[in-house]
Formats: structure tokens, C-alpha cells, sequence
């Protein structure tokens, strides 16, 4: 019953999901499509309720979308590839800039972000 209200602002947004998928990949191996969307959120530490969130009446999450257009932005940059159907892996530049930045280590959570974002003045 302590589960915090979610609200748009506490989805990570594209940027911070790139990120995460740029270290769910740094392996070098390959991943299902499924099995990285469920790894960047458990690197993002969502919850339940932050992977499910819809807006309206939308057929699809949040999370969803923004996780499908962080990894279409980095298909498009070179940064990862499709080697098989619904395969997905690092190139050699997106293996470059994921060993380059230690992404696992030094990535801030979604959460302060998100924190920072509420105590900001409109």
C-alpha cells in the first residue's frame, strides 16, 4: 500500500532509456526484443505500475512507447542493430560508447530525476 502515485513524469524519458539499453546490450550479445524492453526497466529499477502506466485511454504504456523510440533512435544513430527478427544487438560504435561511458555505473536513476523535475519551478 506504500506505492507512490506514477504519473508521465516518473517514466524515464528517451534519452535515460537509451542509456539503459545501451547497457542491457554492452554483453555484445544478442537479445530478443522482449527480453530487452523487461531488462532496460529492471536496470531503470520501474516498477509495476511504471511499466504498465497508460495515459487515457491508450492502448499502449508509456514506458512502451518511449522504450520503442529510444531504440528506434539508436538503430537510426548506428548504435544498435536487428540481426534477426526480433533480434537485437550492439554495433561495433554502440559497443564503443557503452565500454567508453560505463553506463551500469554511472547512470542516475529515473526516480531523481523525476524528483529534481517536481522541485524545479514552472
Amino acid at each position: 500500500m506504500n506505492e507512490k502515485r506514477v504519473t508521465k513524469n516518473s517514466i524515464p524519458d528517451e534519452k535515460a532509456i537509451e542509456r539503459a539499453i545501451l547497457d542491457a546490450l554492452k554483453s555484445g550479445r544478442q537479445k530478443s526484443e522482449a527480453s530487452l524492453e523487461t531488462d532496460t526497466a529492471a536496470i531503470l529499477g520501474l516498477s509495476v505500475a511504471e511499466r504498465t502506466y497508460r495515459i487515457g485511454a491508450s492502448k499502449t504504456t508509456l514506458y512502451g512507447n518511449r522504450f520503442k523510440k529510444a531504440r528506434a533512435e539508436l538503430h537510426e544513430a548506428g548504435l544498435i542493430e536487428y540481426p534477426a527478427k526480433a533480434k537485437v544487438r550492439l554495433t561495433g560504435d554502440g559497443k564503443t560508447l557503452a565500454q567508453e561511458h560505463a553506463l551500469g555505473a554511472s547512470q542516475p536513476k529515473h526516480a531523481e530525476d523525476a524528483r529534481r523535475k517536481a522541485a524545479e519551478p514552472a
